[in-house]
């Protein structure tokens, strides 16, 4: 018999809380900075390039305003949309304005899967997903997908001999 109650889970930890907070909010403020580039590549687009990027626009505001929903539930830093964001270089020349999905779609992939990470288990589906749709986005722009870092396998020492 245990000398004492057993916890069912783990207690959470204050580094691991404040791992999962400061996570989400970099998450939030990503989708809320894609979400103003893809509107900015769709201002300076037409037909149906300019409709995906305010297919993206409307994807990243969906996603950041779930993700603020998120936070303000789990007492996290909620990360209120901005009119205006930086642009990458102070301006966007044709070859920056073509770079910038791949760069977007990247940085969104990594930021989520770490919030995977950080998250508790019923966080965890709305990162999953974008992670997902955003390795959908990135593959066609992309010759190779590098592992990420910390998914990447580790090789074991070479033998001595």
């Amino acid at each position: 018999m245990p000398a004492r109650v057993v916890p069912t889970t783990d207690p959470p930890s204050i580094g691991a809380e404040t791992d999962y907070q400061r996570t989400l909010e970099r998450a939030q403020l990503e989708e809320w900075y894609a979400g103003f580039l893809h509107e900015v590549l769709a201002a300076r687009s037409a037909g149906e390039v300019r409709q995906q990027h305010l297919d993206l626009t409307a994807l990243h505001r969906e996603r950041a305003g779930e993700l603020g929903e998120i936070a303000e539930e789990d007492g996290a830093p909620v990360v209120a949309r901005q009119a205006v964001y930086a642009i990458p270089g102070g301006t966007l020349d044709e070859q920056a304005a073509a770079e910038l999905p791949t760069l977007l779609a990247q940085g969104l992939l990594i930021d989520h899967i770490a919030l995977v990470g950080a998250a508790p288990f019923e966080r965890r589906p709305l990162p999953i997903a974008a992670a997902l749709q955003e390795a959908e986005q990135l593959a066609p722009l992309v010759d190779r997908m590098e592992p990420l870092p910390s998914l990447e396998v580790e090789q074991p020492p070479p033998a001595q001999g």
